[in-house]
């Protein structure tokens, strides 16, 4: 799979929203643009991004839903879903990137405070969990050479 040009800027995308973690069962001949995802790069599990009101957040021109995947190569990847669309970004997590946790939350921020990505646990231990995601993105960051591009954002590229 050729990464396509993105077609919108990161700014526009990416904006602090709740994650519902989402059984990846239930994606099953539904999203086939995860499920190829899944098969490709091993994932993880895949996370539904959600407004503070609980809505669905779509991209910008409202051509699907946003999820975050994880792979088990340690990426991130941004992905907004529609029937024919894919796309991809790189975003520079850096050992000057921010983590703030508050109750269930927790916010990646850059040094200027823009907000990269903010997650809710929802689970009955979200505490632990969001512990144990910190450390983990820590750890990641400490290995320079190999972690250098921790988040992957994708987002809807029209493949007319």
């Amino acid at each position: 799979m050729n990464p396509p040009i993105p077609d919108k800027q990161v700014s526009e995308i990416v904006t602090p929203s709740q994650i519902q973690l989402i059984n990846l069962r239930a994606l099953q001949g539904f999203f086939p643009i995860i499920e190829s995802v899944i098969m490709n790069c091993g994932v993880v599990s895949v996370y539904e991004l959600r407004s503070e009101g609980g809505k669905e957040i779509t991209d910008v021109g409202c051509r699907g839903p946003l999820f975050l995947v994880q792979t088990r190569h340690k990426e991130l990847w941004l992905v907004v879903l529609n029937q024919s669309s894919f796309g991809i970004y790189h975003t520079i997590v850096s050992e000057q990137t921010q983590f703030q946790q508050q109750d269930r939350y927790l916010t990646l921020t850059h040094l200027d405070n823009q907000c990269l990505v903010q997650f809710c646990f929802i689970s009955q231990s979200a505490n632990e969990e969001c512990t144990n995601v910190v450390s983990r993105l820590r750890r990641e960051l400490s290995d320079r050479v190999r972690f250098g591009r921790l988040l992957k954002q994708a987002v809807t590229y029209c493949s007319m």
